[in-house]
C-alpha cells in the first residue's frame, strides 16, 4: 500500500528533516532515492507557498499536547523528556551503530511502528485505535553489492 502523495512529500520532508539520509527514508517509504528528493523539493515548494499565502500565525503542533507559549523568537513546539532506563539504552545503542543520530533513530523508530499501526487499521485487520498483537519485520538477505536503496541507510548514505 503506497502513501497518497501529499502524504508522502510531507513524510519525506519530515525525515530529511529529521536527519535521516535520503535512502533510509525512500526504503521507509518504499520508493527511490531520486524520488524522495524530488518530493522534498516540492514538499518545500508548497510550503513556502503556503507561508506566503496564509496568516503568519503558525499552525499548532499535530500532537494532542498543550502549545507552548509564543516566543518573540520563534515558536516552542512540545518536547519530549523520557527517562533512559538500561534496556533502552541498549535499545538505542543497536539503533544507532548504523551511524544514525539517536535522535533520527527515536523518530524512524515511532514513525515505523506508527506506519505498521496505520495500515493495519487500513487494511482493516483490527478496529481504529486498538495496538495490532505484534508487528513484523522483514527484511531479504544482505547483500553488499546490492544498491542502497535495497538495504537500510549507512553512515556514508544520503
Amino acid at each position: 500500500m503506497s502513501l497518497p502523495l501529499e502524504e508522502r512529500r510531507a513524510t519525506a520532508l519530515r525525515l530529511s528533516r529529521d536527519g535521516l539520509p535520503l535512502r533510509a527514508i525512500a526504503e521507509q517509504l518504499g520508493t527511490s532515492k531520486d524520488t524522495v528528493s524530488r518530493d522534498i523539493k516540492a514538499a518545500e515548494r508548497d510550503e513556502a507557498r503556503q507561508a506566503s499565502e496564509t496568516p503568519s500565525r503558525p499552525h499548532a503542533p499535530a500532537c494532542d499536547v498543550a502549545p507552548a507559549p509564543e516566543t518573540p523568537v520563534a515558536r516552542q513546539r512540545p518536547q519530549l523528556a523520557l527517562e533512559l532506563d538500561d534496556q533502552l539504552c541498549r535499545d538505542l545503542a543497536t539503533l544507532t551503530r548504523t551511524g544514525v543520530p539517536a535522535r533520527a533513530a527515536i523518530r524512524f523508530a515511532v514513525a515505523f511502528v506508527a506506519d505498521g499501526y496505520r495500515r493495519a487499521w487500513e487494511a482493516g485487520a483490527y478496529p481504529d485505535g486498538v495496538a495490532p498483537d505484534r508487528v513484523a519485520l522483514r527484511m531479504p538477505p544482505y547483500d553488499a553489492g546490492a544498491t542502497p536503496a535495497g538495504r537500510r541507510a549507512t553512515r556514508g548514505d544520503t
